[in-house]
C-alpha cells in the first residue's frame, strides 16, 4: 500500500513538473516574442488610425522584425508549420503596410492593419491554451 501511495505521489509530482515546464515555456515565449510583437502592433494600430504615415512605416518595420523572431521560434520548435505560416503572413502584411504608408496611402495601410488581429487570433487558437496564470504552448 505504501509503495502504491509513493508511486501515485511520484506520478503526480512529475505531472506537475511537466505542467510547470510547459507554463515556463509559455511565459518565456510571451516575454521574448509576444510582448515586443504586441507592442509593435499596438503602436502601428494607433499610428495608422491617427494618420501618421511616417510612424506607421516605422511601426510596420518593427512588426516585421518581431514576427521574424516569432517565425524563428516556431521553426526551431518544429511541428507547427501553420504557426510559421501565420508569422510569415504577418510579416507580409506589415511589409504591405510599410509600402502603403511610405506612399502616404492611409486607406491601404488601414485596410492592411485590420488583417493583423485575425491572423494573430488563428495562431493563438491553434497553439495556446490558458493554464492557470499563464499560457501553455502546443
Amino acid at each position: 500500500m505504501k509503495t502504491w501511495a509513493l508511486l501515485c505521489t511520484c506520478v503526480f509530482v512529475l505531472g506537475l513538473a511537466f505542467a510547470a515546464k510547459a507554463n515556463d515555456e509559455g511565459d518565456a515565449y510571451d516575454m521574448m516574442f509576444m510582448k515586443p510583437a504586441i507592442a509593435a502592433n499596438m503602436a502601428l494600430q494607433k499610428d495608422v488610425m491617427g494618420g501618421d504615415m511616417a510612424a506607421t512605416a516605422k511601426d510596420a518595420a518593427d512588426l516585421q522584425a518581431a514576427f521574424a523572431k516569432v517565425e524563428g521560434f516556431w521553426t526551431k520548435k518544429g511541428g507547427a508549420d501553420d504557426a510559421v505560416g501565420f508569422a510569415k503572413n504577418i510579416q507580409k502584411i506589415a511589409g504591405d503596410i510599410k509600402d502603403a504608408a511610405g506612399k502616404g496611402d492611409k486607406d491601404a495601410a488601414t485596410a492592411d492593419a485590420k488583417m493583423i488581429g485575425g491572423t494573430c487570433g488563428m495562431c493563438h487558437m491553434a497553439h495556446r491554451t490558458r493554464a492557470g496564470n499563464g499560457f501553455d504552448l502546443h
